[in-house]
């Protein structure tokens, strides 16, 4: 069982993302409210009321509990650049900022769950490394498969 029940997927008319969580329905708690495996709704909130939003069921990605170096929550399904933080190996001789040096000695990788935690990949199919922000140094969330596929590339 998954302890953080926060999700978010695309909508499938508009397109934009949408927030939920676990709900209970017939007694049984549900990632999401499902009518077939073509179709999902999440149950989105806010101070106004709750409502279900139809979604695209391969879009759904739950919340890790991390948040990025600019703090942006970070969800399964996102694309993270990893910006390791080893300053002293680069030369004094080399003119780039921290920023540059930092960039181009970064992965880009992608925000899967598997089973018993989040890691990050190369590729959804790839090897797996488990997700730690002090164990990387800074995470930046740069994207999401869903819709810019291409940083993996």
């Amino acid at each position: 069982m998954r302890d953080i029940k926060k999700f978010r997927a695309l909508s499938r008319f508009k397109k934009e993302w949408s927030y939920g969580s676990f709900i209970e329905y017939k007694k049984k708690v549900r990632l999401l409210y499902r009518f077939s495996p073509k179709r999902a709704d999440i149950l989105h909130c806010t101070e106004e009321g709750c409502w279900f939003v139809n979604v695209i069921p391969e879009t759904v990605g739950q919340y890790t509990g991390l948040k990025d170096k600019n703090g942006k929550e970070i969800y399964e399904g996102d694309i993270v650049r990893i910006l390791y933080s080893d300053w002293i190996s680069k030369s004094d001789s080399d003119l780039r900022t921290l920023e540059e040096y930092l960039r181009d000695i970064s992965s880009v990788k992608v925000v899967i769950w598997s089973g018993n935690g989040f890691y990050v990949s190369k590729s959804i199919d790839g090897y797996a490394d488990t997700l730690e922000v002090g164990r990387h140094g800074r995470i930046e969330a740069i994207g999401n498969i869903h819709e810019n596929p291409e940083l993996l590339k």
